[in-house]
């Protein structure tokens, strides 16, 4: 799939475990902060504990970190978009000014327009003028 897009995939997945884990991390120490308190209690220094058992927190999340990363890599499909090269793209502008063939743009028939309500466009229909605007924003207010 190539280097740059392999580092690119490896970054997106390190810093999605990270940012997850670690957010579970700080909600894991908060709660460690208040329930260390009642060590005290126990005769344990409530600090030293905090330390310790924050330590092996630590520990853990690294190696959940690493654990997560390596089964996303593992398991993460690349899909590229197919490569437009821009000589392939043709539009209706570029091939009327190659071939030297403007269309002018069709004159409503205003026969046409005036007549029974069943040949007369509805006012959200496009315009007959070929104008690709509603016919109540392009012919209307002329033609009522």
């Amino acid at each position: 799939m190539g280097e740059k897009i392999a580092r690119e995939m490896e970054k997106f997945v390190w810093l999605q475990a990270i940012d997850r884990l670690w957010v579970n991390h700080l909600d894991a120490m908060e709660n460690l902060r208040q329930a260390v308190g009642l060590r005290g209690y126990g005769q344990q220094d409530p600090l030293v504990e905090y330390k310790k058992e924050a330590f092996t927190s630590f520990e853990k999340l690294v190696g959940m970190i690493e654990y997560e990363v390596i089964r996303r890599i593992f398991r993460v499909q690349v899909a590229q978009r197919p490569v437009v090269m821009p000589q392939d793209i043709q539009t209706n502008i570029d091939t009327e000014d190659k071939m030297g063939l403007k269309q002018q743009k069709a004159k409503p028939n205003v026969a046409q327009v005036r007549k029974g309500s069943q040949e007369r466009p509805g006012r959200n229909d496009p315009c007959p003028c070929g104008s690709k605007k509603k016919y109540k924003k392009c012919c209307y207010p002329k033609y009522g």
